[in-house]
């Protein structure tokens, strides 16, 4: 498993919790998620749980510098083939999604997401990511009381 987290305090805590629980098999990068390779400004909120990047214009607390990998970037580190995506990336989902060539997403097998098209100004709707993943070839269903996306390929069993 990968897990990639920008804000240095709770990358603190996940980190201690790969420790606290042995597991051998997770990897985490204090990097977040985006549609480029690039350094962006990242708006703390008190709560720390609604944090956002600057340009989605809403007002925050304090604001920090965070090193954002594109989502291409993050699933060719990751490798071959991916079981599941989870993104939780607070409106940056289009952007990171809509960056990613067919061949990136091609190697995925499912995504989850958490959608912002009407809680957060991110100038995109859900149908557009609906669109956008039946596109390249996924499947998709809506959860919307909990603004959730799911996708996944329907790939037919190879014989043996």
């Amino acid at each position: 498993m990968y897990a990639f987290e920008p804000l240095p305090e709770n990358f603190g805590f996940l980190s201690e919790n790969i420790q606290l629980n042995a597991l051998s098999n997770t990897k985490c990068f204090n990097v977040g998620v985006g549609p480029h390779d690039q350094r962006a400004a990242l708006r703390l909120h008190r709560n720390q749980i609604n944090s956002l990047f600057s340009y989605r214009g809403v007002p925050a607390y304090s604001q920090i510098s965070v090193e954002l990998w594109s989502l291409g970037r993050i699933l060719e580190t990751v490798g071959e083939r991916i079981d599941l995506v989870k993104l939780d990336i607070e409106g940056m989902e289009f952007d990171a999604l809509f960056s990613c060539l067919p061949s990136d997403l091609e190697r995925v097998e499912r995504i989850v997401l958490e959608y912002h098209d009407e809680t957060i100004d991110c100038g995109h709707k859900v149908s557009e990511l609906v669109g956008f993943l039946e596109m390249h070839k996924f499947t998709t269903q809506l959860f919307p009381a909990h603004r959730i996306l799911a996708a996944w390929r329907n790939r037919k069993k190879r014989a043996l």
